[in-house]
C-alpha cells in the first residue's frame, strides 16, 4: 500500500499541482483540511472524490467546528498537523 501511495503522491507532483488532494477519501460527505493551505478544504463527494472547496474572503477553514471561520479562531494551520 505504501509503494501505491509514494507512486500516487510522486504522480501528483509530476502534474505540477492538478492533484487535489494528497490522502485518500473515506466517506462520502466527509471534510479535509489542504495540509498547505488554510483558506482551502476538500469535501468527500459519493465517489469518495476530494472535492476543492474555497473559503470566503478573509476566512480560514477550521477542522475543529468543521466550518470556514475568522483566523483568530482557528487553533493552527493546517489544524491536522
Amino acid at each position: 500500500m505504501k509503494k501505491v501511495f509514494f507512486a500516487g503522491a510522486l504522480l501528483c507532483i509530476s502534474l505540477a499541482g492538478m492533484c487535489q488532494v494528497w490522502w485518500p477519501c473515506s466517506n462520502p460527505g466527509q471534510l479535509l483540511p489542504d495540509g498547505r493551505d488554510c483558506t482551502i478544504y476538500y469535501e468527500c463527494d459519493a465517489m469518495k472524490v476530494a472535492q476543492r472547496r474555497d473559503c470566503g474572503a478573509g476566512l480560514h477553514w477550521n477542522c475543529i467546528v468543521q466550518v470556514c471561520d475568522y483566523p483568530e479562531k482557528v487553533s493552527g494551520c493546517p489544524c491536522n498537523m
